[in-house]
């Protein structure tokens, strides 16, 4: 596949135009529609947005992009059609629209990796020098101890907090020459503090049965949880009987019985093949019997 030689972008500057630079080889699969990217404009540099990839330009004295601020676009194409509505709707310029899209971290093109301080210990330590350190300092030999089981470093913060310890602790130890600091980039993660739990299977009530029932419309479709509750009450009601009745009885709610067979049609496709579909019952025949196969249910 060919890549683009050249970007059409929006400055960050109220120029009411937009610019046409040269894609560098080095950046041609990095470039994209909206992507943010460093470019030359007159005499400095500026930050920008692509908008649009071609292929030839009629620009005169064309100019390369200096650098892509980002791994990938940080504006989708959706995003910028609406940028172009919004510029024309409410007559403003496009500049200030897309400004107004992007977080201002993202606009001064300051997006960093989340720092963390990571702790580890110096070197290994005796029993009798960590026995020495625990009757002057318990605090220390408790941390110090602690350190001693990981093999790597581990967060400053999460073990200070583990062993309810204040940072001067963990500084006195480093000061003694016992555990060494350093900084480390980690992944943000916004949910890293929560716990999932997933939901149980649920059971309808009577009540949830017959609220289900005043949404039931042709064409809807009833996931087989629901159906297994309205084929046992169908079963249940039309046992002995010889045809499909003409409506299904639901607590508090009659449905009529246009919408029984888009139930059992629907019911019939989705539980096909489990064993949740009540048997036929014994004294069903004649019309009812040749009903129910048309319908694919029982038989």
């Amino acid at each position: 596949m060919k890549l683009s030689s050249f970007a059409r972008v929006i400055v960050d500057r109220a120029i009411r135009r937009e610019l046409d630079y040269a894609i560098p080889e080095v950046l041609a699969d990095r470039v994209s529609i909206g992507s943010r990217v460093r470019v030359p404009f007159r005499d400095r540099s500026a930050l920008a947005t692509v908008v649009a990839l071609i292929n030839e330009t009629s620009a005169k004295g064309i100019r390369e992009i200096e650098a892509v601020i980002g791994e990938s676009p940080t504006l989708s194409p959706t995003l910028l059609e609406l940028a172009r509505w919004i510029s024309n709707y409410y007559c403003c310029p496009i500049e200030t629209v897309i400004r107004s899209l992007l977080p201002q971290v993202i606009r001064r093109a300051e997006v960093g990796w989340k720092k963390q301080q990571f702790v580890q210990i110096s070197s290994s330590v005796s029993a009798d020098t960590l026995a020495k350190i625990r009757r002057r300092a318990p605090r220390q030999a408790e941390l110090l101890h602690e350190l001693s089981k990981v093999a790597g470093p581990v967060p400053v913060a999460e073990v200070l907090a583990r062993l309810s310890l204040n940072p001067s602790t963990m500084q006195a130890l480093v000061k003694r020459g016992f555990a060494k600091l350093h900084e480390a980039a980690v992944p943000r993660d916004p949910h890293g503090d929560e716990r999932f739990v997933a939901n149980p299977e649920l059971t309808l009530n009577e009540e949830q049965c017959a609220a289900l029932a005043k949404v039931v419309l042709p064409n809807r479709t009833i996931p087989s949880r629901y159906c297994t509750v309205i084929y046992q009450r169908a079963s249940a009601m039309m046992s002995g009987t010889k045809s499909i009745p003409a409506a299904l009885v639901l607590p508090n709610r009659t449905i009529p019985s246009r919408y029984c067979t888009v139930i059992y049609q629907r019911a019939s496709a989705m539980m096909s093949g489990t064993k949740s579909i009540p048997a036929a019952p014994a004294s069903l025949s004649g019309h009812g019997a040749r009903s129910l196969r048309r319908l694919k249910i029982w038989g």
